[in-house]
């Protein structure tokens, strides 16, 4: 995208995204380039949230305190409550 219309785009974006009521979530490791863009976001009237973890290849780990995985279907066993 060209520089210029990158800009354009940005700033109809900060015009009119606060006029809907949302918010953003971020997901981003400790050791991404990404996390350093992060305070753009502060330019925004919206509501953000920024989750950082730390990458680990654990399963070399876990396979060896637990054996394998299981499969496992989480929404399976979740008890859905909806709104009134």
């Amino acid at each position: 995208m060209e520089r210029e219309d990158l800009e354009k785009l940005r700033e109809v974006c900060k015009r009119v995204l606060p006029k809907y009521n949302f918010k953003i979530v971020v997901a981003v490791t400790l050791d991404s380039t990404i996390l350093r863009q992060i305070g753009v976001l502060k330019d925004y009237k919206i509501e953000c949230e920024v989750c950082t973890a730390r990458f680990r290849r654990g399963r070399d780990y876990w396979s060896r305190v637990s054996g394998e995985f299981e499969e496992c279907d989480a929404l399976k066993n979740i008890k859905w409550r909806w709104p009134v």
